[in-house]
């Protein structure tokens, strides 16, 4: 069942009715839009709003995990205990719903899912207030994909650290919540819904920690709570490898130092540590490997048009 609700001025801040406070600067010029379909037993919101402070006036819906995306706009999400602030990119997972004041100074586009708690147990999630992980039970294919999908991305009870890619969370959620459903209704998920969510939550994590040297293929797949060959079989396909990707991501961060010129004075050796190579023999090899050149030469080809312009 889908569902449309859109209000302008007073109305809109009426529609909240006696559940939720809401407070704008304008209540003539304050909009809402609510896009809601609900599948089963999920359901999937898309709102739009103008400027507000909403206070939750009644704890309601204690047995849901919800999902937020930040698609447009920043807010603040404020409890007893804790206090995130969300930007474009960034997301927000809870347990329990109506229980934390909703601030936001900008007209904002957030897309959320709902799933109920004992769903996701169904499912093989175990989940509390303060975690959501997989087990007790053998998690499903939807579920085991919606867990990679979350786990990196969210924190449980504040904003995701780093900027996410928007599109891919949003079609990551809209997937993946539909795996779940589909599974409720009996249709046998496919595996490549698995393992295309693991090689993205992998290049997450690699994104995010390649500058640690000590992030190897095997602490990514410790990360991802999957064995070795599962990690593998995720990249197939690809034109890539996990190790391939960490030595991608320091390599290219050492080319840009290296041809920095604010980075000049640097030694091999503060330049390898810091873009994750454990050693200046390292970083020689993956410099050499893909251009060819010692890290010598490739420093002097960067600052020799530098320095003829000096001259």
């Amino acid at each position: 069942m889908s569902l449309l609700i859109e209000h302008v001025g007073r109305p809109g801040i009426a529609s909240f009715g006696r559940h939720v406070k809401c407070s704008v600067p304008d209540p003539d010029a304050f909009f809402v839009r609510i896009h809601r379909c609900d599948l089963s037993a999920l359901t999937l919101i898309r709102s739009h709003m103008s400027p507000a402070v909403q206070t939750p006036m009644i704890e309601r819906f204690q047995d849901m995990v919800s999902v937020a995306v930040m698609l447009s706009g920043r807010t603040s999400i404020e409890s007893r205990s804790s206090r995130a602030l969300l930007g474009v990119g960034q997301a927000f997972f809870d347990v329990g719903w109506g229980h934390r004041v909703n601030r936001f100074d900008v007209a904002i586009d957030v897309m959320s899912v709902m799933i109920p708690a004992e769903t996701a147990r169904e499912r093989g999630l175990s989940v509390d207030p303060d975690r959501l992980t997989l087990g007790p039970d053998k998690p499903t294919l939807a579920a085991r994909a919606f867990a990679h999908v979350v786990t990196p991305l969210l924190a449980v009870g504040k904003a995701s650290r780093e900027e996410a890619s928007i599109p891919y969370v949003e079609a990551a959620i809209i997937e993946l919540t539909m795996g779940l459903y589909l599974e409720a209704r009996g249709v046998r998920a496919s595996g490549s819904e698995f393992h295309n969510s693991l090689s993205a939550q992998a290049r997450t994590i690699i994104a995010q920690e390649f500058r640690d040297h000590s992030l190897t293929v095997a602490v990514v797949a410790e990360r991802l709570s999957v064995s070795l060959r599962s990690l593998h079989r995720a990249f197939e396909g690809s034109g890539t490898t996990v190790a391939a990707e960490i030595r991608w991501r320091r390599c290219d961060l050492a080319e840009k130092l290296l041809r920095d010129p604010l980075h000049r004075a640097r030694t091999n050796l503060d330049i390898a540590g810091a873009s994750g190579f454990g050693s200046t023999t390292e970083l020689r090899r993956a410099v050499t490997s893909r251009h060819g050149m010692s890290v010598r030469e490739f420093r002097h080809a960067a600052f020799s048009p530098i320095l003829d312009a000096q001259r």
